[in-house]
């Protein structure tokens, strides 16, 4: 089991990924998220989709073995933030318990009591050549990735998600530096509110972020929490938010590619992310 501290944020880049390593995912999914997909005119757009919530049923089956990946069950939460269905066993019941062996599988009752007493939380995204997948045990999160897009990378387009004074502090920057500057700004937004289970619902401008030093203030929020932002190779920006933990949260960043490829462990990734603390507004640091 995940201990409570510990937080797996998966990444996979879908630009390897075979047709055979498409279909073994696609299979995962039950019928809602196919017919969800298909509906998707997009093709890199379905394909994300299809990667994103296929590597979301093994990410969690890493964690809790005794549900067969294509059992996991979801529903949305009221603002449409999808979560692990609690009060039923998962689609394919586990098969009965075997006594006789240290690894013997959990039975029904067993898997859903799990299931609801000790769920994993998740989140999942995917953009323009990657997927990611975080996961922590009874605390939210919230994860987002962004393909780097320059032209994106403007003062009008920020001012549409940033405060006052981040827009002075991006507008501030060489022209070198803005186009991380802005990705760092959208990613830690959009997962900390992603966290929160509103998203952009909950206006952007809520949350401020500094960088020197890194913190960020969110107006609205009770809690604090904690947030990791970093460039994931030359074309993504990456960040991950969870809810405060008594004693400080590891994140390990890991190569999802082995465990959908030939079902093998995922690999770690040396991965340097920054890290700041998000406090309620008023807060301390």
């Amino acid at each position: 089991m995940m201990p409570s501290d510990c937080i797996d944020l998966y990444l996979l880049p879908t630009a390897g990924l075979a047709p055979g390593d498409m279909a073994r995912l696609a299979a995962l999914l039950d019928s809602t998220e196919t017919d969800r997909a298909a509906r998707l005119r997009d093709t890199d757009a379905r394909a994300g989709f299809v990667a994103a919530h296929g590597l979301l049923r093994l990410a969690l089956s890493r964690h809790r073995p005794s549900v067969a990946p294509a059992a996991w069950r979801f529903e949305a939460g009221p603002f449409g933030k999808p979560g692990i269905v609690a009060d039923s066993p998962p689609v394919h019941p586990a098969p009965p318990l075997d006594t006789t062996s240290s690894h013997a599988p959990v039975s029904t009752a067993a898997t859903a009591a799990v299931v609801a007493e000790d769920r994993p939380c998740f989140s999942l995204t995917h953009t323009a050549g990657l997927v990611a997948v975080a996961i922590a045990t009874g605390r939210d999160i919230g994860v987002d990735a962004e393909a780097v897009v320059a032209d994106a990378a403007t003062a009008a387009v920020a001012a549409t998600f940033c405060t006052p004074a981040e827009l002075r502090a991006f507008n501030a920057l060489g022209e070198g530096d803005r186009l991380a500057r802005f990705f760092a700004l959208w990613t830690l937004k959009e997962s900390i509110l992603k966290a929160a289970g509103t998203g952009f619902l909950t206006p952007p401008q809520d949350v401020e972020i500094g960088f020197s030093p890194p913190a960020a203030r969110w107006n609205g929020s009770e809690s604090p929490w904690q947030a990791w932002h970093g460039a994931f190779g030359t074309g993504h920006h990456i960040a991950v938010c969870v809810a405060a933990m008594p004693v400080p949260p590891r994140l390990a960043v890991l190569d999802a590619g082995p465990m959908v490829r030939s079902a093998a462990e995922p690999v770690p990734l040396a991965l340097a992310l920054d890290s700041l603390a998000v406090v309620p507004a008023g807060g301390t640091n």
